[in-house]
């Protein structure tokens, strides 16, 4: 019991570091009922695995099988090999809401998760990578639903990562 006590503390810990927001796949990012495989290494911005050596573009190597994303890697890399998942998971704070999230280019197609309804405040992007090639994913935050009543309505927070896929 005091063993499970410590690995809860242990990946509550980790949360606060940038790029570790979904932890290694014990968390469920998505904030649904329903929690994604526990794939080993997979977490924000990681994988089942990498593959070859890195370079400039891909300082973390080549990821494969299912990556994750969350706000926590907002303006960094990640490097896909064709046919891995990218799910992107982002989480509004009160009374806002991202936009979907979206590619700038048919690298990332869209695809199904399979995995039922996401929390409230929680918006999400499921995609594969498709073919080889480099696109952003872009979603926006803003600062007021409805009518904006005033000018801090009109500042707009910005989600964007560059996928490479090799």
């Amino acid at each position: 019991m005091l063993t499970l006590l410590l690995v809860g503390l242990a990946g509550c810990s980790s949360a606060a570091t940038p790029g570790a927001a979904a932890g290694s796949g014990a968390a469920d990012p998505s904030g649904s009922a329903a929690s994604p495989p526990s794939t080993p290494g997979a977490g924000s911005a990681g994988g089942s695995g990498t593959g070859g050596g890195t370079d400039a573009a891909c300082p973390k190597g080549v990821q494969r099988g299912e990556v994750t994303v969350t706000e926590v890697d907002n303006h960094t890399s990640v490097c896909l090999s064709k046919g891995t998942r990218l799910d992107v998971y982002l989480h509004a704070r009160m009374d806002q809401q991202w936009s979907k999230p979206t590619p700038q280019l048919a690298v990332l197609q869209p695809t199904a998760n399979g995995r039922g309804a996401l929390a409230v405040g929680v918006t999400a992007g499921f995609f594969t990578a498709a073919s080889t090639g480099q696109t952003r994913v872009t979603a926006q935050l803003a600062p007021c639903k409805g009518p904006k009543p005033g000018p801090a309505c009109d500042a707009v927070e910005l989600f964007e990562i560059t996928v490479t896929v090799r």
